[in-house]
């Protein structure tokens, strides 16, 4: 009896830290990493609305810092974006397009603009001392045919 206990809780170890579901409960959720990254464009977006150039950077990656100036932001943001595209209405996750890769993820949106209707926002992030950072934000233009 004291041996078939033994047996059975080693194997119920072994079945609890070799089963592959222990691999898949180690990474974070699609729905919850998407949820977690999408709040941080939600605020760099909102900065961008409001010309907030502190607001915009502060959820950058600190490798970031070389173009995380006001000088920067006005040229490209601003000055680029901002007078091409105008002020950021709303946007549409496109999974297909997009990245859940835990280490380095990617959201790709199809995107409204007030002086633009779709404008593709693709982010890129990173980690950083185990919490997700923006590593680059970037608007294009998506071309509508004519024809259609």
């Amino acid at each position: 009896m004291k041996y078939f206990c033994v047996i059975t809780m080693l194997g119920i170890f072994m079945l609890c830290f070799f089963s592959p579901a222990v691999a898949v409960a180690e990474q974070p959720a699609k729905d919850y990493l998407t949820g977690s990254l999408d709040l941080l464009v939600n605020s760099a977006l909102i900065a961008y609305n409001c010309e907030d150039c502190v607001k915009f950077y502060e959820y950058f990656a600190k490798q970031m810092e070389p173009i995380t100036a006001e000088q920067y932001f006005k040229a490209v943001y601003i000055k680029g974006y901002k007078k091409n595209f105008g002020d950021f209405i709303s946007k549409v996750l496109l999974p297909e397009e997009s990245s859940f890769d835990p280490d380095f993820p990617m959201l790709v949106y199809m995107a409204q603009f007030s002086d633009c209707p779709k404008v593709k926002i693709t982010v890129n992030f990173t980690k950083e001392y185990d919490n997700y950072r923006i590593n680059r934000i970037e608007f294009d233009k998506v071309l509508i045919d004519e024809g259609k």
